[in-house]
């Protein structure tokens, strides 16, 4: 580990109560790797408002020239992405009117901070939508645009890797999921006792922006001292057949776990058998933060690999799984599990598993456990080697 990143986590960890070092170090990672070309990372961390994370991604936007921050979009911001057009009647051709940097001007080549994502979600219903279809053709870095104008159709590109945070509340966004589940990687930040942190924040009275101006001034220094050539380390690491193997199976098997089952509306019967998602961006995405986890120099990533697997699953699916997996090793062996004909008593078991793990004590209603098993009985989960390569070398 670069020693700009101990003198970060010795810092943060003086001002801040932070329960997720692993999750500090998969941040940043993702920052570092914008200096890797490759396809676009958009990281989303789900974490409890004041917990934290915030001020992590705060020690980002100083940085001129290599981040660029993201507050809130609309539509037309999106589509009008690039320099307007206008027709030169000599030429017949479209050339651009300068009239100041636009949104898309703006993030091309950059990495884009944005803090929170709530403003997005408090839009109205056709609006989000909207936006979310407008992302999902964005991140394949060309959006098409048509205009009922004389600029008519016209095609814009953007690059830009994505770091956000956002509360639990996305995930009751059913639509951020269905048009961009497969666009984000999800990383789940573990929110510290509240007393604990509120007691460190009245301690802190007086002293943030001291605090926050040594924060950013480290992480400056994190980003002028990590080169891309060291992300380069990776490829040879994955070339080794363990590793390989347990890479592309954790991307094969979060790509199942997390597919959508449609469902009726007031029934909940299963529509149809859904087609699998194939791990391709999650297996881009997994490796430019890998790669990042090499030029901080940690070269340990599996560990790091299966957080982020578990962290992508759908919350339900998430506890469920997790609950089998304690059920498990509590009873040393192992449930004829996902099956969607459990006993009652046995989901009701996993219900009660998942109250005792989940962040807020809550969990899931035996109902919920059923619809859960069920979608993974639909998905074929009893097929894939998940205990081996999700669970047991976690």
């Amino acid at each position: 580990m670069i020693p700009e990143l101990v003198k970060f986590k010795d810092c943060l960890a003086k001002h801040f109560v932070i329960n997720d070092w692993q999750a500090v170090d998969l941040i940043i990672a993702a920052a570092v790797s914008h200096k890797v070309k490759g396809e676009m990372l958009w990281l989303r961390i789900i974490g409890a408002s004041g917990s934290g994370k915030t001020e992590i991604l705060r020690t980002f936007i100083p940085l001129q020239g290599y981040v660029e921050t993201l507050e809130t979009l609309t539509p037309s911001a999106i589509r009008r992405g690039f320099k307007p057009m206008r027709r030169n009647k000599e030429t017949d051709q479209l050339e651009a009117v300068i009239k100041g940097d636009t949104m898309l001007q703006r993030m091309d080549g950059k990495l884009v901070i944005t803090k929170e994502l709530a403003p997005l979600l408090t839009k109205q219903h056709e609006a989000r939508l909207e936006i979310f279809g407008l992302l999902r053709s964005l991140h394949d870095g060309e959006l098409d645009a048509d205009y009922g104008s004389f600029e008519g159709h016209i095609k814009q590109k953007c690059r830009f890797d994505w770091i956000l945070g956002t509360t639990g509340q996305v995930e009751s966004e059913n639509q951020l999921e269905m048009q961009l589940g497969s666009r984000f990687t999800d990383l789940r930040w573990s929110t510290p006792t509240a007393e604990h942190a509120t007691g460190k924040a009245v301690d802190n009275i007086g002293d943030m922006d001291a605090a926050r101006e040594e924060l950013s001034s480290t992480m400056a220094s994190i980003v002028a001292r990590t080169k891309a050539e060291d992300g380069e380390k990776f490829r040879s690491w994955f070339k080794e057949p363990q590793h390989r193997e347990h890479f592309l199976k954790l991307c094969h098997i979060l790509a199942v776990f997390r597919t959508p089952v449609a469902r009726e509306r007031y029934s909940k019967n299963v529509c149809e058998e859904p087609m699998p998602e194939v791990g391709t961006r999650i297996g881009q995405s997994f490796a430019k933060i890998a790669m990042g986890l090499f030029m901080l120099g940690i070269e340990d990533v599996i560990p790091y690999m299966i957080r982020m697997a578990w962290d992508g699953l759908p919350s339900t699916r998430r506890m469920v799984l997790r609950a089998i997996c304690e059920i498990e090793n509590s009873d040393k062996e192992p449930m004829p599990i996902p099956e969607n004909n459990l006993t009652s008593a046995t989901q009701q078991s996993i219900a009660k598993w998942s109250k005792a793990i989940s962040d807020d004590g809550t969990g899931l209603s035996q109902q919920a456990v059923s619809l859960v098993l069920e979608d993974l009985c639909v998905l074929k989960a009893k097929t894939l080697p998940w205990r081996e390569f999700l669970y047991k070398e976690e």
